[in-house]
C-alpha cells in the first residue's frame, strides 16, 4: 500500500497535463500474493496494460465508463466497472481455477499433444494469412544488471573492472515509448516518440524498442544473437520437438491447454518450456520458454528466456507483452543480465496505416529526448519496482559527481578523455617505431561531437628521433543537415604516410612490435605535404556524393634506423621509393548503400537487413598538368562492391570485389595494391599468401570471399556437436598488371598477375576465442610461399 500511495502522489498532476485519468492498483491471488505480469484489458477496446513483476499495473485513459477485465492463466478472471472521472485505484484478487476441456479426437497410438500442436500449426497458417498489416503502440523498459558499474561514452557502454563484487545489481535503465508499423511481406517501421535512461547510459543506444526485440513465434524460425532456432509452431516442429499436455487451465473463462515441450534430441539447438494453447481456436495464448544449452551462442551466455501473452483482436491473436531475460558471465569476472519488459497496445489491424515505409526503419523524433516528467505520467508505462527507483537515484547521483582526468586515466586506454568533447591519445599510442623515423613520439588531440554533434577535429604532431623530422596534421569536419548527412572537410598535413596504407589492415602497434622484436617492418613510407578539401552529402536515401580537390607534394623516404631489441645482424628491407613531385587533382566519389537506417535524432546509421546487404562505391581522381599544375597527368578509376547474405542457420557468406583502372603515368603512391599479410597472421578479405606491398599495379580486378559457417558444420558431426568450434572458408582471386607508362616511373618493379591468381583455405576457431587458425594454399602461380599457416584476429 505504501507503493500504491507513492504512485498516487506521482500521478496527481497528470490530469492538468493531458486531461486524462489514471487507474492503478495491484493484482493478487486469493492469498494476497502478487500475480506478476497479469493482464488488464478494456472490454470492447484494443487497449490494456500488463502488471509489473510486483503485480502493480498503471493505465492512462480519457474520462469515461469502462469495464475492466483482469486475467492470469490458471485463474478465474475478475471484472470491474469504473466510471473514470478522476484518478482511481482498483485492486483485483483472482481465484485459482481448473477446467475439464472438450475432448480432442486422438487415434490409437497418437500423442494427444501432437494432435493438439498440429491444430496449433494449422491456426498459425490461417492467422498469418489474415494478418496483412497492423500498427501498435509500445512501451519498453530494459534493465541492465552487472556486478560492475557501467560508464558511458557518447555511443557505447563500458563495464568497469575495478569492483570485485559477485553481486549482480541494476546498473542501467533504458525506457522508450514507440509506435510501430508492419505490412506484408516484410515492411517494418518504428517511431520512438519518447525516451529516457539513467545518466550513465548514452541516448544513442536507446533505440532498442519492443518491436525490434519482439520475437515472432508465429514465424518458422526465431533469431537470437544471429542464431536461428526452430519455432515450436513451425511447419515441421512435430518432427523436431517432443510435446506433452501437462495441465488444463482457464483464462477469461476460456479453456487453455498447458503443453510442455523440448527438442527430441536434446543436443539440437532449440527451445524448451511451456506453451499455452487456446481451446477451439488452437491459437498461442502464451508461452514461457528458454533457449536450451545447445542453442546458446558462445560460452559466455548462461541463459535466454522469453515469456509472452497473446490476446485475440477479432479473430487474430496478437502479443500484448514481451519479456526477455538474458544472463551471462565473461571469464568468471563480469556477470551481466538484461531484462526486457514490453507492453503492446492500441492495435490497428488490417486498417489503412498512417505512415509510409521508407529507408528509415527506426526514427527517433527530435523531441523524444526532451519529454518532461508530466509527459511520462500522461502516457502508458510499466510501473517502477522499488529496486528500479533505488537504482535510478543511485546511478544518477553517482554520475552527477564530476570526474577528473585521472578518474578516466588508464594505461591501456587507446584515448584519454579530458572533457566531454575533448580527448588525447592514450599511453600505448604515445610511442611507435618505424624504419624511417626510428623512435617516434606522438600526440593526438581530438575534439568530437562539438557544436551539437556537428564538428569533429583532430590535431596530430609527432617527432622522429632518427629522421629528425616533425610530422603535423590537422583535420576538421563540419556536418550539416537535420541528420548531418552533408559535410565539408579540410585536411592540412606535413607528415610521414604509409605507402599503400589503405591495403594494409595492421595497426601501428603491430608494426612497432614486429620491428622492435623481429626486425621486420612490413610497411613502406613516404613524406607528403599539402591540403585536401572535400564537400559531400546524401543526394538520395541510398546515394551519397562527395567531391574535392587535393594539392600535395610527395617525397621519397629512406631508412634512418637499424634499431631492434633482437636480431641485430639483420637489416630492415629498403624503403620503397615513390615518384617525387606534385600530385594535384580533383576527386569525385559515389556511394550507393541500399541498407535501411536508423534516424537516432542526430544522424542516420545503416543497419544490415535480414536478407543480406549490398554496397557499391566508385571513385575518380583526375590529375592535370596545365590546369592544376600537377607533375603528372593521369586518371584513376576505382569501383568497390561489398555484400553479404545468410546461407543456412547462422552461417554467412560475404564478399568484396574491387576494380582499378587508369590512364596516363600513375605514380607508385597512387597505384592499387593487393591487400596482403605478414608472416603467421591473416586478415579477412585479404590475400594470406601475399605479403604487404608485394603486388601492385594500375590495372586490377580482385575479389575476396569469406564463408563463415560459425559452429553449424561441426554441429553436424556427432562427436563435435555443441563443441562451439567454428569453421570458415576463404577464396581470393586477382588479375593485376602495370602499364608501360606507369612502369617507366616505378623504381621497384612489383610482382604482377597477368593471368588469374587464386588462393583458397579454411580456418578453425572457437566462439569464445578472438583467434582463428587458418590454412591457405596457392592454387597457381607457385613460388616459395605456396602454403601459409596464420592466425586471424582483430587484435593485430
Amino acid at each position: 500500500m505504501i507503493k500504491l500511495f507513492f504512485w498516487a502522489l506521482l500521478i496527481i498532476p497528470v490530469s492538468l497535463y493531458s486531461q486524462q485519468f489514471s487507474i492503478t492498483g495491484k493484482i493478487t491471488d486469493e492469498e494476497g500474493n502478487a500475480l506478476p505480469y497479469a493482464n488488464l484489458r478494456i472490454e470492447g477496446a484494443m487497449k490494456g496494460a500488463s502488471a509489473n513483476k510486483e503485480g502493480i499495473y498503471f493505465l492512462k485513459l480519457e474520462k469515461g465508463k469502462y469495464n475492466f477485465i483482469v486475467s492470469f492463466i490458471g485463474y478465474k478472471s475478475d471484472t470491474a466497472f469504473v466510471d473514470l472521472n478522476k484518478d482511481t485505484t482498483v485492486n483485483f484478487k483472482l481465484n485459482r481455477t481448473s477446467v475439464v476441456l472438450e475432448q480432442v479426437t486422438v487415434l490409437p497410438g497418437e500423442n494427444p499433444a501432437e494432435v493438439l500442436m498440429a491444430k496449433a500449426i494449422d491456426y498459425k497458417k490461417v492467422r498469418n494469412s489474415k494478418l496483412n498489416e497492423y500498427e501498435y503502440h509500445a512501451f519498453t523498459k530494459i534493465l541492465i544488471k552487472t556486478n560492475q558499474e557501467i560508464e558511458a561514452t557518447d555511443k557505447s557502454l563500458e563495464i568497469s573492472t575495478d569492483n570485485d563484487s559477485d553481486d549482480v545489481k541494476i546498473t542501467g535503465i533504458i525506457e522508450n515509448e514507440s509506435k510501430g508499423y508492419f505490412r506484408k511481406p516484410d515492411d517494418f517501421k518504428e517511431i520512438i516518440l519518447a525516451r529516457k535512461q539513467t545518466a550513465n547510459t548514452p541516448a544513442d543506444i536507446n533505440i532498442i524498442t519492443g518491436g525490434r526485440l519482439l520475437k515472432d513465434f508465429y514465424e518458422e524460425e526465431i533469431d537470437f544473437f544471429n542464431r536461428p532456432l526452430k519455432s515450436p509452431v513451425a511447419d515441421d516442429a512435430l518432427d523436431y520437438y517432443y510435446y506433452i499436455i501437462t495441465d488444463t487451465l482457464t483464462r477469461d473463462g476460456k479453456a487453455i491447454f498447458k503443453v510442455a515441450f523440448e527438442p527430441k534430441d536434446t543436443t539440437d539447438k532449440g527451445f524448451a518450456g511451456t506453451l499455452y494453447i487456446a481451446d477451439k481456436t488452437f491459437a498461442l495464448a502464451g508461452l514461457d520458454v528458454y533457449v536450451n544449452r545447445a542453442g546458446l551462442p558462445g560460452g559466455f551466455l548462461d541463459g535466454i528466456s522469453v515469456s509472452q501473452q497473446f490476446y485475440p483482436y477479432g479473430d487474430v491473436y496478437m502479443p500484448v507483452d514481451y519479456r526477455l531475460s538474458v544472463s551471462g558471465n565473461i571469464f568468471n569476472t563480469i556477470k551481466f543480465a538484461f531484462d526486457v519488459n514490453t507492453i503492446f497496445f492500441d492495435y490497428r489491424i488490417n486498417d489503412s496505416l498512417d505512415t509510409e515505409f521508407d529507408y528509415a526503419a527506426i526514427k527517433v523524433l527530435p523531441e523524444a529526448d526532451g519529454r518532461d516528467s508530466l509527459y511520462w505520467l500522461s502516457v502508458q508505462t510499466i510501473p517502477y519496482s522499488f529496486q528500479e527507483l533505488q537504482a535510478y537515484r543511485r546511478i544518477d547521483s553517482l554520475n552527477a559527481i564530476e570526474k577528473t582526468f585521472w578518474d578516466n586515466f588508464s594505461l591501456l586506454a587507446p584515448r584519454l578523455e579530458i572533457s566531454k568533447n575533448l580527448s588525447v591519445n592514450g599511453p600505448l599510442t604515445l610511442y611507435s617505431f618505424n624504419k624511417v623515423s626510428g623512435h617516434l613520439i606522438s600526440l593526438n588531440v581530438m575534439s568530437e561531437n562539438a557544436l551539437n554533434r556537428r564538428l569533429n577535429s583532430e590535431f596530430e604532431i609527432s617527432y622522429g628521433f632518427n629522421d629528425k623530422k616533425t610530422n603535423a596534421g590537422i583535420s576538421t569536419e563540419y556536418k550539416f543537415g537535420v541528420y548531418r548527412t552533408g559535410f565539408v572537410k579540410l585536411n592540412l598535413y606535413d607528415k610521414l604516410y604509409e605507402l599503400f596504407g589503405d591495403a594494409i589492415s595492421y595497426s601501428k602497434f603491430t608494426s612497432t612490435f614486429s620491428s622492435l622484436f623481429y626486425k621486420y617492418d612490413f610497411m613502406d613510407y613516404y613524406y607528403s605535404k599539402g591540403m585536401e578539401l572535400y564537400l559531400g552529402g546524401e543526394i538520395l536515401p541510398f546515394l551519397n556524393v562527395n567531391g574535392g580537390i587535393i594539392l600535395r607534394k610527395d617525397k621519397s623516404a629512406t631508412n634512418n634506423s637499424d634499431f631492434s631489441f633482437f636480431y641485430r645482424d639483420r637489416k630492415f628491407s629498403a624503403n620503397k621509393q615513390i615518384y617525387d613531385g606534385k600530385i594535384n587533382g580533383l576527386y569525385l566519389g559515389l556511394d550507393f548503400d541500399f541498407r535501411k537506417y536508423i534516424e537516432d535524432g542526430y544522424v542516420r546509421r545503416r543497419i544490415n537487413g535480414e536478407n543480406g546487404y549490398i554496397m557499391l562505391s566508385g571513385e575518380v581522381f583526375h590529375s592535370n598538368k596545365e590546369l592544376l599544375k600537377s607533375s603528372l597527368e593521369f586518371n584513376t578509376y576505382r569501383v568497390t562492391l561489398k555484400g553479404g547474405v545468410g546461407t543456412f542457420g547462422a552461417a554467412e557468406f560475404q564478399f568484396v570485389a574491387e576494380a582499378f583502372l587508369s590512364d596516363g603515368a600513375v605514380p607508385v603512391q597512387m597505384l592499387h595494391a593487393l591487400s596482403g599479410n605478414i608472416n603467421s597472421a591473416g586478415k579477412s578479405f585479404s590475400f594470406r599468401t601475399i605479403r604487404p606491398s608485394e603486388v601492385y599495379g594500375d590495372k586490377c580486378l580482385a575479389i575476396y570471399t569469406e564463408h563463415d559457417f560459425k559452429d553449424e558444420l561441426f554441429d553436424l558431426i556427432p562427436l563435435m556437436k555443441n563443441s562451439k568450434l567454428i569453421f570458415t572458408v576463404h577464396m581470393n582471386a586477382a588479375l593485376i598488371d602495370l602499364s608501360e607508362k606507369s612502369g617507366n616511373i616505378v623504381k621497384a618493379q612489383p610482382k604482377l598477375f597477368t593471368k588469374p591468381f587464386v588462393e583458397a583455405g579454411f580456418g578453425i576457431g572457437h566462439l569464445m576465442s578472438p583467434f582463428v587458425l587458418e590454412f591457405t594454399w596457392k592454387l597457381n602461380h607457385a613460388d616459395g610461399n605456396n602454403f601459409v599457416i596464420g592466425l586471424n584476429s582483430f587484435i593485430f
